[in-house]
């Protein structure tokens, strides 16, 4: 078998098997959204950490009125990224999986919880907008 053939059946065998990418550690990746997420929660900045949701899910259809309720147990809330981001691809959409912890303070005590952010966007495929592309929660699982 010539070198370039050889070459070509293992870029071919790469391609087909799936695989965790590693996140992008920038201001537009899913750690950076999550982070973004849990500082306007503590801003108190409710519409904008509500639209950070993924069309369809149940926090981004539920009313302004409702999203703020949900929250009115905690009077303090930080979440951070911990961990490695693990990223993989489906018919044209990425999920990323973000280990978090979130601290705070919960009807006057407080409380601190590990768990995963599940973040979704289009993976750059024709017929992708632009907020699309970016990187939306579709999940929180936090152990209680």
């Amino acid at each position: 078998m010539t070198a370039a053939r050889l070459f070509l059946l293992l870029g071919l065998a790469a391609c087909a098997a799936p695989r965790a990418q590693p996140a992008p550690a920038d201001e537009t990746g899913p750690e950076a959204v999550v982070e973004r997420y849990y500082r306007l929660l503590s801003e108190v900045r409710y519409e904008e950490a509500q639209a950070l949701w993924a069309a369809g899910t149940d926090k981004r259809t539920e009313t302004p009125e409702d999203f703020a309720r949900s929250l009115s147990p905690y009077q303090a809330v930080e979440g951070k990224a911990v961990g490695e981001t693990r990223i993989e691809g489906a018919a044209g959409t990425l999920y990323a999986t973000v280990p978090i912890r979130v601290t705070g303070t919960r009807r006057g005590e407080p409380f601190a919880s590990d768990g995963e952010a599940l973040l979704r966007r289009c993976n750059d495929v024709p017929g992708c907008t632009p907020e699309d592309r970016r990187w939306h929660l579709s999940n929180l699982s936090l152990a209680p």
